[in-house]
């Protein structure tokens, strides 16, 4: 029984030790730098990832805001919502 669980470890510490290698091989390699255009006086506000993707939702004006989506993979934009409020609208 010892001699299984102990075989049992040793397989899985050789696919763990793979997996890390395949990590550190380069074929997960990052982007660099990727630039988003926003105007004069926005901020950025919330940033969130969900899966490869990240979203910013950024403040533009007093009652406008937008929700910048960026693919983590290739750095680029994929989209943008506009959020406004009117005055009938409530936050």
């Amino acid at each position: 029984m010892g001699v299984l669980i102990l075989v049992g470890l040793a397989i899985l510490g050789a696919a763990l030790f793979q997996r890390s290698q395949g990590a550190l091989s380069g074929s997960n390699q990052g982007f660099g730098t990727a630039s988003i255009a926003l105007p004069p006086g926005a901020a950025i506000a919330v940033a969130a990832t969900e899966g490869n993707r990240l979203i910013l939702r950024a403040h533009i004006a007093p009652d406008h805001e937008e929700l910048i989506i960026i693919d983590l993979r290739t750095g680029q934009e994929s989209g943008r919502i506009a959020l406004r409020w009117t005055a009938s609208a409530s936050r």
